[in-house]
């Protein structure tokens, strides 16, 4: 082993003996498998502390995103950033993100979904600034690669007070400025290579964009205390040589993001090339299995499986209400449509408890429009009596249940480039569902009377 090996962290050698009759490496996380490789291409596996790690031997190419797009990084102080800013169209799972142009789609909030957005809507300022993003996007902790995340509050205060400890108090901002391509020729010295851009924003009230070329802002992780519709931002601006840091943003705008080393991460090295890394806190185990044969895995299934009556449409990660780290959960969908047309039902009548869109609220959704609605043949009663399988606990799903569908949408196939109905109300003669139509991605709402397509799902 080279350089690596003369490292003084805690790691652990392949023995030859080792990778001949043990040649399978699996990297399990909760149960489940997230990475497998060849034991005969891995020399080590080697556990990083923050502070005794030489970024200097770690190859850059090691920090790509979903969409391929390779990231340098520079360390400051105990801190590894990213020295551009995200670019990223899909969560580090390989989801989509959505790409939202529209300047009122963008402020629509009550979505709840994560967005992108180039400045602009051109695409020529995503290779300089990255995307924007809104807070949704950051809030899954899937947004950064695979052993990044986006900042929180605390850590974006740790880097600014090493650099005024640095010799750069009240000037921290100017360290970080790139020396080009701010306004007014106010650019900074970019003394740690950290390259800070003015990427502007989106405005979360008009959709509008604003104050490219003058100011940088940054999401933190981290919402605002007692306010649900906040979060932190840091910003670099032409006007002040200061971060300042004092501000929360609606989480509706559309901030840039640069992503920061998770603390400790297991790279797997060969030839002193990275092969893969995975942040230590995803991972349970690593398991070396005999040739022919296989893992035990507890939790295996994955979205697009055929199983349990249907298709797997999702699986609760962390943070998901319900999430069990010992046992896979989530949401089935019917393998076809229920219907080509049917109607929401119950026009001019307000049911009681469907005013909730959140996961896990679509089956109580549709037993409230049953006893509220004493029609049938309408989208609620045909996914109630389905019974594919042995399986009769099918239901309507909510908004939330139904943009999981959407997201995955190519994954699990089958659906019709239609209207979709949801369990969700949205008054007395309307109600909510998603368009699949690919020239039209979108939420709608509905007059309860208008025929949609519907498609059941169930819990699991």
């Amino acid at each position: 082993m080279k350089a690596l090996k003369n490292l003084s962290v805690l790691a652990f050698y392949l023995l030859s003996n080792l990778v001949v009759s043990q040649d399978t490496m699996y990297v399990v996380q909760s149960g489940g498998l997230i990475g497998k490789h060849p034991a005969s291409i891995v020399d080590s596996i080697i556990f990083y502390d923050p502070v005794t790690l030489d970024t200097s031997i770690i190859n850059d190419s090691i920090i790509m995103d979903a969409d391929r797009n390779i990231y340098t990084s520079v360390k400051i102080g105990n801190q590894v950033w990213m020295k551009e800013n995200l670019r990223t169209s899909k969560y580090s799972d390989g989801s989509p993100i959505f790409n939202i142009t529209d300047n009122h789609d963008w402020t629509r909030y009550h979505w709840k979904i994560g967005a992108w957005c180039n400045y602009d809507n051109d695409s020529q300022n995503d290779s300089i600034y990255g995307k924007l993003y809104n807070w949704e996007a950051v809030k899954t902790d899937k947004l950064c690669p695979t052993g990044w995340h986006v900042p929180t509050d605390s850590e974006w205060f740790v880097l600014k007070v090493y650099l005024a400890a640095e010799g750069h108090n009240g000037a921290e901002g100017t360290a970080l400025k790139a020396t080009s391509g701010w306004d007014d020729d106010e650019n900074g010295t970019d003394d740690y290579g950290w390259l800070g851009l003015p990427g502007g924003l989106r405005s979360p009230f008009s959709g509008n964009f604003g104050n490219i070329s003058k100011v940088g802002k940054w999401w933190s992780s981290s919402e605002v205390e007692n306010n649900t519709s906040e979060a932190w931002y840091h910003q670099l601006t032409s006007s002040y040589d200061y971060i300042s840091s004092e501000y929360s943003h609606y989480k509706k705008s559309g901030l840039s993001v640069r992503c920061l080393k998770n603390d400790d991460s297991i790279f797997l090295v060969n030839d002193d090339s990275v092969l893969a890394v995975y942040g230590i806190a995803e991972i349970d185990s690593v398991i070396f299995y005999r040739p022919n044969s296989s893992p035990t895995i507890t939790k295996d299934l994955t979205i697009g499986d055929s199983a349990l009556g249907g298709i797997v449409a999702y699986l609760l990660q962390r943070g998901d209400i319900g999430y069990d780290v010992n046992t896979q959960h989530g949401l089935i969908v019917a393998p076809t449509d229920q219907s080509t047309g049917a109607k929401w039902g119950c026009s001019g009548t307000m049911v009681n408890g469907l005013n909730d869109y959140d996961y896990g609220t679509g089956k109580q959704n549709t037993a409230n429009i049953l006893a509220g609605c004493s029609e049938t043949n309408i989208a609620a009663y045909l996914c109630d009596t389905l019974n594919i399988g042995g399986y009769s606990d099918w239901f309507l799903p909510s908004q939330e249940e139904l943009f999981k569908l959407y997201s995955n949408k190519n994954i699990i196939d089958g659906f019709s480039p239609a209207q979709y109905w949801s369990s969700t109300e949205s008054g007395s003669t309307g109600a909510s569902g998603w368009s699949l139509d690919p020239e039209y991605e979108v939420q709608f709402t509905g007059r309860k009377r208008n025929l949609q397509y519907v498609r059941a799902v169930r819990y699991f």
